[in-house]
């Protein structure tokens, strides 16, 4: 049903394919008059066939054309079949057609390059009437066939217009283009063809009309002239289209669906057409539906359709007029029916911004029903490429789905959503809401999310539920670096080599588990490997261990033996026998990862090395490493920098007394300087130590360690006594918001409230070993019930860290006026 906005009812006009049993009614009742008035109207009866041409060369298309007459009217939708026939008898094409509205029909088809010369007959009959008209043409080797197109079938005025073709005998002739304007003036344009016999010309129409157009040539090649088809272009001075303000998508029974739009050139008082095919089901025969409109005066056209059960498409045409050309605008298609429609809007990854090696803990997918009855007890699925990691396990594709259990442990019901609502729903790989995977290091991850898998909700329209969310992936290496590397003469006999291996990098050497690294120390012929374990995380200091090589020679049946133990940190690694100690003066070679079996984000920085030098003096050496030193920012005792470090004896002698280890830091307006005593230290051995240093603001600050600040200890080095660091002093920043929340809120009954905490400072919370505390209760009145406070050992670095939680609070069973 069709109606302007301000209520005027439109007339219908309805066609389908039942018309032709109107019409032929109407044919039976102008028979029986014809033949009780015979004199009055005279019978006429017949089909009347012709060709574009009368001869025609191998190779070119002939186009055939009909006019189907059934009495004395034109036979409007008429079935006639075409064939022809060569001078032999044989058929050589065939083609069913229908007549227009007008009773005309054509077919064209193209003729063999080697096809036979001499008179091909052609045959129209009527397959409802059985009329049948014939006519003839002629097939010339003798004469040059000309194949003529067009690049557009029709043009404005001003538009360049292109016609090119070929010669159906491959040679250079000379080709003239005979173009006819609408007054009659005819244009000639010539041109040689190209070796192949192909042509192009271009022109531009001056005038509105029908414009012909048509190639000819002369005798050439030893082959008569020849023509080809009569082109026809019709010109005028603008072209038009429509825009149709309605998009595919799915409606409730009833609904009275506005449908708009606007012609351009917007021209008023112009009648355009509304076209609706319509099918009750899929498989029904279709009803065509059409309705003539008036445009406005800016061209705008726009009425009411009120909607029945089934499937439409839906478009407007104009047919347009002596300026302009017609248009019409893109179908719609949409469905009728009283169902939901479920959609997904959004999906949000948690963290909001992965990294390569971080943990991926649920998918947040927001759902919305647009159909026009709710939609319940429906689950989303999630599908990921590539694969993501798990802990100690191998590589696979983890299937993302709402769970039945909540993250409290009870057991939850599908969500229920009402015609137009949305919701949230959280995704947890293989619905346990505790698994946490890890993301490889890909440059994106690839979610592809439905919603009502698998297909519990009868819908409108199965064919929107998948939604495809694309997130871009930090990609962290990490970077293995030898930061310092030396020797330590024990005795004449005995040496240690010493390397401090540490990951710079951002991401992590292992991403599921601790993974091993090869560390080789060489000289001379003398190569021997170690491994060491590197962790899975990356914190805010990088990760490093010592690794030692003493060497030791010794007698032992009359010959010298030199063994080598191999330590990593507290640990013996190897212990094997090598040739001899590094010669003076011999280049020491340490090397992480030679091999380059771990992908790096800098390979350049793997070698460290340096000569032997032979025993000096015997005397002790205090050595501060900066390797040995660890840093880190407290606010239990108000704002502290901790310091953690070592002090060594790489000398030749004890150190016999105790000593004074110096620690200051230093701001532009401010110096802090604490002093503690070290014990006595034997040859090799090591002193730990530890400063908490006030401090009263955050800043940068350079810290300064100095053993033996008083020069008491003579040392055969005095120059590597002092060790600067700088310090900087930024504090985390913790905001919690809360995001949501589900249950039922009476008396007795639970909520499950979500929340985020994110970390917009500039240090990261909390550190390694420690907590973020989180308190959750509710006040009902003045009073707080059921307070709770939660422990969370998630690490928030620094950079708008996010984690998402929730917490489970079931309500007390008070009084209704307590909760008011």
């Amino acid at each position: 049903m069709l109606e302007e906005e301000g209520g005027l009812y439109l007339k219908l006009s309805l066609f389908s394919s039942s018309s032709y049993y109107l019409k032929f009614l109407l044919q039976i009742l102008l028979l029986l008059c014809i033949m009780g008035f015979g004199s009055i109207f005279p019978q006429d009866d017949y089909i009347r066939v012709w060709t574009d041409k009368e001869t025609y060369s191998p190779g070119e298309i002939v186009t055939i054309s009909y006019l189907s007459v059934y009495m004395g009217v034109p036979n409007g939708g008429d079935h006639v079949r075409i064939e022809v026939f060569n001078p032999g008898g044989l058929k050589v094409f065939s083609k069913d057609t229908v007549a227009d509205a007008n009773g005309r029909g054509g077919a064209s088809f193209q003729l063999s390059s080697d096809a036979m010369e001499g008179t091909y007959n052609v045959k129209a009959t009527s397959l409802d009437t059985h009329i049948e008209g014939t006519t003839k043409f002629e097939v010339s080797a003798a004469a040059i066939g000309i194949f003529l197109k067009m690049d557009k079938d029709k043009a404005i005025v001003g538009e360049e217009v292109r016609a090119y073709g070929y010669l159906t005998q491959r040679c250079r002739c000379m080709v003239m283009l005979e173009i006819i304007s609408p007054e009659g003036n005819p244009l000639i344009l010539q041109e040689y063809t190209n070796i192949l016999g192909n042509f192009s010309f271009t022109f531009t129409p001056n005038s509105t009309g029908l414009w012909s157009i048509k190639a000819k040539t002369e005798e050439c090649c030893g082959y008569k002239g020849g023509e080809s088809s009569t082109l026809t272009l019709p010109v005028k001075l603008h072209y038009s289209n429509i825009t149709l303000n309605l998009s595919n998508g799915s409606y409730p029974i009833g609904y009275k669906l506005p449908i708009s739009g606007f012609l351009n050139p917007p021209l008023p008082g112009e009648t355009v057409e509304l076209r609706i095919m319509y099918r009750r089901t899929l498989d029904s025969a279709p009803i065509y539906i059409g309705q003539e409109i008036e445009t406005s005066r800016n061209g705008n056209f726009s009425f009411l359709y009120t909607l029945e059960e089934g499937f439409y498409i839906i478009w407007i045409e104009w047919s347009g007029n002596e300026d302009c050309f017609g248009a019409v605008s893109k179908p719609i298609q949409i469905r009728v029916a009283n169902l939901p429609d479920l959609i997904i809007t959004d999906v949000k990854i948690m963290p909001s911004c992965p990294v390569a090696g971080s943990v991926i803990s649920s998918l947040a997918v927001t759902v919305k029903n647009v159909g026009a009855v709710k939609a319940e007890g429906f689950y989303v699925f999630a599908q990921v490429s590539p694969y993501l990691l798990k802990r100690g396990e191998e590589l696979r594709q983890y299937v993302w789905y709402t769970s039945s259990v909540s993250v409290t442990g009870y057991e939850q019901a599908p969500p229920i959503l009402e015609p137009g609502n949305e919701t949230t729903i959280y995704l947890w790989a293989q619905g346990v809401p505790s698994s946490s995977y890890i993301i490889p290091r890909v440059s994106q991850l690839i979610f592809n999310v439905t919603a009502d898998y698998p297909n519990y909700v009868n819908e409108l329209d199965e064919t929107n539920n998948n939604y495809t969310a694309i997130f871009e992936v930090k990609v962290t290496y990490p970077d293995l670096v030898i930061r310092y590397c030396d020797q330590i003469w024990i005795s004449e006999n005995t040496m240690i080599l010493l390397a401090d291996v540490s990951n710079m990098g951002e991401g992590a050497v292992g991403l599921t588990s601790p993974e091993d690294v090869m560390v080789e120390a060489s000289y001379g012929n003398v190569h021997l490997p170690l491994n060491v374990s590197f962790s899975t995380r990356i914190y805010q200091h990088p990760e490093t261990h010592r690794v030692a090589l003493i060497l030791h020679t010794s007698q032992a049946e009359g010959s010298d033996i030199t063994t080598a133990r191999l330590i990593v940190g507290s640990s013996i690694s190897k212990i094997c026998n090598v040739p001899r100690l590094p010669r003076d003066g011999e280049m020491v070679m340490f090397s992480v990862d030679p091999y380059n079996r771990v992908p790096e984000s800098d390979e350049n920085n793997n070698i460290c090395s340096f000569r032997v030098k032979q025993i000096i003096s015997p005397y002790p050496n205090l050595v501060l490493l900066p390797s040995d030193f660890a840093t880190s920012i407290s606010q239990e005792d108000g704002l502290r920098v901790l310091v953690k470090g070592r002090v060594r004896n790489l000398g030749l002698k004890n150190v016999e007394s105790e000593f004074t280890i110096r620690a200051t830091l230093k701001s532009e307006s401010n110096i802090i300087e604490e002093e503690q005593t070290s014990p006595p230290l034997r040859i090799g051995a090591a002193s730990a130590f530890s400063f908490s240093l006030p401090v009263k603001e955050e800043g940068t600050y350079l810290l300064e360690i100095s053993a033996d600040p008083y020069n008491h200890i003579t040392e055969s080095n005095e120059s590597d006594n002092l060790v600067s660091l700088t310090v900087e002093v930024n504090l985390p920043d913790l905001t919690i918001e809360l995001t949501g929340w589900v249950g039922d809120i009476s008396p007795g009954g639970g909520v499950y409230f979500n929340y985020k905490i994110t970390n917009i400072g500039e240090f990261w919370s909390p550190p390694p070993g420690s907590s973020i505390y989180v308190k959750s209760y509710i006040n009902i009145g003045e009073r707080e019930y059921l307070s709770t406070v939660d422990a969370l050992s998630y690490d928030l670095y620094n950079g708008s860290q996010v984690w998402s939680g929730g917490v489970w609070i079931e309500l007390p069973n008070l009084y209704a006026s307590e909760y008011e």
